[in-house]
């Protein structure tokens, strides 16, 4: 099976550092296929309309619908491409990030028409339920277990868990320096978690 992966954001500068283009290389191993980024610039930018999205590509698009099996999209919500409406065969529809209030007000006749809505988390998929999308599914992210190793270390009454990030605006490093990933612990007389912060913006 021949699969085409269409993705909604910039390749990113260094490979190996997107998480969803490193899901797409995963996939591409085991079935095969082609990817192609409709976003038109090289570097993220919220200046241009989702609407636009994949026109400079279209010939591209339309001649691999005579060759792929499947469509995948991989977009951060469940948005609306005009684009997509080129798309002659099976389309399956990730939302990578989470779906938001705005995300609500979708082209839910096209929604229903497609085959697959997947999401990662069971509160986005109860509300595709609650908008009586049938077609909706969770699948947990992907993470290439391969490249993991186990390593015992010494465990002090102090954890230490490092974060790198390399977001594009200032906002998600402050949300990630006020303590978010511990906002659901609860904090115990062993253990007290501490964070080490180092973000980029660019």
């Amino acid at each position: 099976m021949s699969v085409l992966y269409l993705h909604t954001s910039p390749a990113p500068v260094i490979p190996g550092t997107d998480a969803i283009f490193n899901e797409t290389s995963m996939l591409r191993d085991h079935f095969q296929g082609q990817e192609v980024v409709i976003f038109p610039f090289m570097n993220p930018s919220s200046y241009l309309p989702r609407f636009l999205y994949g026109w400079h590509k279209a010939f591209h698009i339309s001649r691999l619908q005579k060759v792929v099996s499947l469509n995948h999209i991989f977009s951060p919500g469940l948005y609306y491409y005009p684009i997509l409406s080129l798309l002659k065969k099976p389309v399956v529809y990730s939302v990578s990030a989470a779906i938001g209030d705005n995300d609500l007000l979708l082209n839910r006749d096209y929604f229903n028409s497609i085959d697959k809505i997947l999401v990662n988390n069971q509160r986005d998929y109860q509300r595709l339920v609650k908008l009586e999308l049938t077609n909706a599914m969770v699948i947990p992210p992907a993470v290439d277990t391969r490249k993991l190793h186990i390593h015992k270390l010494p465990f002090s009454h102090q954890l230490r868990l490092l974060m790198a990030s390399a977001p594009w605006e200032e906002k998600p490093i402050e949300d990630k320096r006020s303590g978010s990933p511990f906002r659901s612990v609860s904090p115990d007389t062993v253990t007290s978690p501490y964070v080490i912060m180092e973000g980029k913006v660019g």
